[in-house]
């Protein structure tokens, strides 16, 4: 691979990993803001309950202010019926001293006239008396100034006030029965803002319970980040170790090839010089001369193995205390044999100290061999520890992960509190409002009664003005047929104005529990409380493009393998390149790569391989994965059928037109949510859709530059692990779009292929670490990028519509025409490759 885009990849997986570390720096301070965001609402919410308590407390004094008024007119009620009574047994009393009068005044119109005047005054005497009860009692005067039978219509009408009397005594039993319901009601919330008090309480200690384990998961987390960096830093130093034993390791066993060859010379030598010795013992200073200059000689070649062992010693210095013995025993070897040199005798024993010096050596060597494999076997253990280390990781990532959502469960929990506290307050507010009419009601009935006794002294007053003018008798049956008129008509007045009364309040109850029913039944529907914020939504669409990066890089590293004869390991990439695309690659590619992509694909199929080919692997794979996601995103429901996501998307399409953001964005999550629930194992449907999607595309551009082959199966083998963790991030991230925001609306873009080059939704990818900006057309896409839709639109990102209802929160990063040309042309090194940059379509100012 060039080094360009080896180092822009290297620079894109750094920066990544960067932005990882960075994303979860971001996840943690957000975390912490959240939990000090959510302690000050737990404040707010605990003010509010106090405010509640107080307003309670508040009712609590109207209700009592309620029940003195009550008592009150009760006891009013109890004096006019004990008044009532007492009136009923004066007029008995009267009764019968008018019959009295009347035998009297019979008896007296048989007496003479003197004893008849004295009656008369006597009479008229009496007569002053009842008119001095008819001032206090009109209607009980007039009716005894009436004949025979205006007494049983008084007696009906004594009847009719004793039934009247009792009715307002069952409705003052009802308002007392009323008031004992609201006293009980009152309990019963006062308990409930007690309990609700005790769950408050606990659920502040549950949060600093959690945020103490959220500390100390931190710390954990830093100790295996130290843990990890000091095993990364031991197993750089294994390696480094593991090499230089390699090294030495040859380095030993060449010289002790060497040593051994030379002794076999010098045995061979003095084996031939013993026998020439024995068979002539007569030789000359000349041969004896000629034999120590080869003893001499031999000795020099044994001082440069010496030297050589002196290098190995310098190499292998403070590894291993044996090679030192053994440098050491050689040295003394060389002096013993340069002294003991002249004596032929002394040849062989030396010779023979030798080999089994050699010999000591190579049982050295073994074990150094064996010291080897006991340090790739503790970098095995190592590696295996750094795994388990990695799995512990995971596991805590797991943890964080499983914390988080509890503490979103608290969350959700909170602000379910707090529309329980809200919508407790709005009924206690509702009930106080509905209780006012009823108090005016009550208000304006003692008024009605206070004007009315005013109006009966009034009456009585001018009737005993009217009495003392005329001092004789009146006209009492048309005074008692008008009084009874006038009752007659105030008490068809309060009946119509009770039944009123009543019929407002069946309505009001009515009313009151149509509202609370649809209270109930919009509440479910209407809920907004989000559980994810934009900033989650993003830093969870970074790690995805990472892991997609390095996914991506991953396999364009096995095409290296194929494409460069030179490295040992074999490629999981055969080729056939006697086999030929079909029009079915074409087609899957074109809408995915566009024309330019595959134009390059074709043309370089019939050209010579390197490893620019991985290079178009790479961008061709980023490609594909990043559109197979968005295609999933863009569907309703992942796990439908083509149809069914159409006619939820026109339905859902429809909804964005005619009603509020808060109703579609409610009833998409709520249809998603239940709709994700009937599809079974629907994870792992989602994940064959994609893993499905991605071997079809991945096989074409395989079959475009190779030849046919089943590639499927080894990117489920050999990437299994990469393409779940996609899976993953993918589901969660389409769940947090789809279900946990309804406030707003966010849809993951890529965009299309062979387009200009959008600055306001786009981002070079070579651009961002070049530095250069002059950019014209779009190669293809390699990051996705999100938006908010602030008003509804139709259609998808890069399609050509405004930009002036959305707000771009990550741009897409995309490779462009110009990078790509300039990347083929400084890397072409023969014709074939200068005429291959021609195959681009022309990208200069001015594309339409």
């Amino acid at each position: 691979m060039p080094s360009l885009v080896k180092t822009v990849l290297r620079r894109n997986s750094s920066f990544a990993k960067k932005e990882a570390a960075d994303a979860e720096l971001r996840d943690k301070e957000r975390a912490q803001e959240a939990y000090e965001d959510k302690i000050k609402e737990f404040d707010k919410l605990q003010e509010e309950a106090n405010t509640l308590r107080v307003a309670h407390g508040d009712r609590g004094k109207e209700v009592q202010k309620l029940q003195e008024e009550l008592s009150k007119l009760q006891a009013d009620v109890e004096a006019e019926r004990n008044e009532k009574e007492r009136a009923q047994q004066l007029c008995t009393g009267h009764l019968e001293e008018l019959e009295r009068l009347k035998a009297e005044k019979e008896e007296v119109q048989s007496h003479e006239g003197g004893e008849a005047e004295h009656l008369r005054t006597s009479l008229n005497n009496q007569a002053k008396d009842l008119s001095e009860l008819q001032d206090r009692f009109k209607e009980t005067l007039a009716l005894l100034a009436t004949s025979d039978a205006e007494k049983g219509r008084l007696e009906q009408q004594s009847k009719a006030t004793e039934e009247e009397l009792h009715r307002l005594s069952k409705e003052v039993d009802g308002l007392r029965e009323d008031l004992e319901n609201e006293r009980r009601t009152a309990g019963q919330l006062k308990r409930e803002n007690e309990a609700k008090d005790g769950e408050s309480h606990a659920l502040r200690e549950a949060h600093a319970t959690l945020q103490q384990a959220h500390h100390g998961l931190d710390s954990n987390a830093a100790a295996l980040r130290e843990e990890r960096t000091a095993l990364g830093r031991h197993l750089e130093q294994e390696q480094l170790s593991k090499q230089d034993l390699l090294n030495a390791h040859e380095i030993a066993t060449n010289s002790l090839r060497e040593l051994q060859d030379q002794h076999q010379e010098l045995q061979m030598h003095f084996e031939r010089g013993r026998q020439e010795s024995e068979d002539s013992l007569s030789l000359t200073v000349k041969e004896r001369d000629e034999l120590r200059g080869s003893v001499v000689s031999l000795t020099s070649q044994l001082h440069e193995a010496g030297d050589v062992e002196k290098e190995l010693r310098t190499r292998l210095e403070g590894r291993d205390a044996d090679i030192l013995r053994l440098q050491d025993e050689t040295k003394k070897l060389q002096n013993a044999f340069d002294d003991k040199c002249k004596e032929f005798d002394e040849v062989d024993a030396q010779f023979e100290a030798l080999q089994g010096q050699v010999q000591a050596q190579q049982s050295d060597v073994d074990q150094l061999q064996g010291v080897y494999e006991d340090k790739s076997k503790e970098v095995t253990r190592m590696q295996k520890e750094f795994t388990e280390l990695q799995r512990g990781v995971d596991t805590e990532k797991k943890d964080r992960r499983r914390l988080q959502n509890e503490h979103n469960d608290i969350i959700a929990e909170l602000a379910q509190l707090r529309e329980d506290f809200v919508r407790q307050k709005h009924e206690l507010q509702a009930e106080q409002t509905g209780r006012q009419p009823l108090r005016r009601a009550y208000e304006d009935r003692i008024k009605e009664v206070s004007r009315l006794r005013d109006e009966v002294t009034g009456l009585q007053r001018q009737l005993g003005e009217k009495k003392r003018r005329q001092y004789g008798p009146f006209d009492e049956g048309k005074e008692a047929d008008r009084l009874r008129h006038e009752r007659t008509r105030i008490k068809r007045r309060l009946e119509s104005e009770q039944e009123e009364h009543q019929r407002l309040k069946r309505a009001y109850e009515d009313t009151r529990e149509e509202v609370r029913r649809l209270r109930r039944e919009s509440g479910t529907f209407l809920k907004q409380s989000d559980t994810c914020q934009a900033e989650e939504i993003v830093a969870v669409l970074c790690d995805l493009n990472a892991k997609i990066s390095y996914l991506a890089n991953a396999v364009s590293d096995q095409w290296d393998c194929a494409e460069d004869p030179s490295l040992l390991r074999r490629s999981m990439f055969p080729q056939n390149p006697r086999d030929k695309p079909d029009d079915t690659d074409t087609a899957v590619l074109e809408s995915v790569l566009g024309r330019s992509f595959l134009a390059l694909l074709r043309e370089r199929k019939s050209g010579p391989a390197d490893d620019r080919n991985a290079t178009l692997v790479l961008f061709a794979l980023q490609a594909s994965i990043v559109h197979c996601i968005v295609d999933a995103f863009h569907d309703f429901c992942a796990g439908f059928s083509l149809t069914e996501n159409a006619a939820l998307t026109r339905i859902y399409e429809q909804m964005c037109q005619g009603e509020s953001h808060v109703v579609s964005a409610r009833w998409r999550a709520l249809t998603h949510a239940y709709a994700r629930a009937t599809i079974p194992n629907y994870e792992n449907s989602v994940r064959h859709r994609i893993l499905s999607t991605l071997t079809k595309r991945f096989a074409a551009v395989h079959s475009l530059l190779r030849g046919k082959a089943e590639t499927g199966s080894v990117l489920r083998d050999e990437f299994s692990a990469e393409l779940a963790q996609i899976s993953e991030i993918a589901l969660r991230l389409s769940l947090m779009v789809k279900e946990q925001i309804t406030s707003a609306k966010y849809e993951v873009y890529v965009p299309a292929p062979d387009q200009d080059f959008d600055t306001d939704f786009m981002e070079d990818a070579f651009n961002e670490h070049t530095g250069t900006t002059n950019v014209h057309q779009m190669f293809c896409t390699v990051e996705m990028g999100l938006v908010e839709i602030l008003h509804s639109q139709k259609g998808r990102m890069g399609a050509g519509e405004s930009s002036g209802c959305q707000k771009v929160l990550l741009k897409a990063k995309t490779v462009s025409l110009d990078s790509v040309s300039s990347f083929l042309a400084d890397h072409a090194t023969s014709p074939y490759d200068s005429s291959w940059v021609t195959v681009l379509p022309s990208h200069g100012h001015g594309r339409n």
